[in-house]
């Protein structure tokens, strides 16, 4: 049976559920009480998104050994997906009150918190998640989440650098390029209207490529931010991009005439 289990195991950790399920069903009907199987195909089925299945044989589980965590996240999982965020709530703490320590407790605990928006409470937990798993890439993106909600930009940029060195990709670079320029967003306008200025008094046109480069930009982070629901943050930067705007277009009407 040992050796079963160990195939279950390897079927699930090698992202193939439903080869997996099947195992962990068939050990199960061999032998009811396996209460490490029923939480198998607790596992399998909510990667399946078969989430009343996957209830149920959690809770199973839970009935032959109370002590098991990994049931009751799925199930405290399972409460977040359908907004019953009190009952997530009791069964990530019941699974935190037994394995303080484990990193799959402590995420679903943090991620849980974030759900209710209890950022600053949710971050600490998530924290120490990542210092037990520093490759959990989901992890390092809800940690960035809740540092974004309570303005926490340094974090939040430790956070972003991570996401990016373990996952490259697009998406991930633009959200550290935006992030640093909402940190030097100030110094950036000021930089790049001193160029302004500068090629007015000189009446040098090509200084002006700059910020027009910068303008450009500016339009893409807007985009980025409205794209991603963050519609304080896209309306401040339109604003910045309009009034950014219209005074390089004055200083090169001006130059040119």
């Amino acid at each position: 049976m040992e050796s079963r289990l160990a195939e279950a195991d390897k079927y699930l950790g090698g992202g193939d559920p439903q080869k997996a399920l099947e195992t962990y069903l068939t050990i199960a009907r061999v032998d009811p009480r396996n209460a490490v199987a029923h939480q198998g195909t607790a596992q399998c089925q909510y990667q399946l998104r078969q989430y009343e299945e996957a209830t149920e044989s959690a809770k199973t589980a839970l009935r032959l050994d109370p002590a098991l965590t990994a049931p009751q996240v799925l199930l405290a999982y399972i409460h977040a997906q359908n907004k019953d965020l009190e009952e997530a709530h009791r069964e990530a703490q019941k699974a935190l009150d037994l394995a303080p320590n484990s990193f799959e407790t402590l995420n679903c605990y943090g991620v849980i918190l974030a759900a209710e928006k209890k950022y600053d409470e949710a971050a600490p937990y998530l924290k120490r998640a990542t210092e037990i798993d520093p490759w959990a890439i989901s992890t390092h993106h809800n940690l960035a989440v809740v540092y974004s909600q309570i303005e926490d930009s340094g974090d939040l940029l430790h956070e972003l650098r991570i996401i990016y060195r373990l996952q490259p990709s697009l998406g991930n670079g633009m959200r550290l390029l935006s992030a640093l320029h909402h940190e030097y967003l100030l110094y950036l306008v000021l930089g790049m209207g001193l160029v302004i200025v500068l090629a007015g008094v000189l009446s040098l046109p090509i200084l002006l490529l700059l910020p027009a480069l910068y303008v450009a930009w500016l339009c893409l982070n807007v985009y980025w931010e409205f794209r991603n629901r963050r519609w304080r943050e896209g309306a401040s930067l339109l604003v910045v991009t309009l009034v950014f705007s219209v005074a390089l277009w004055w200083f090169y009407a001006g130059i040119a005439a």
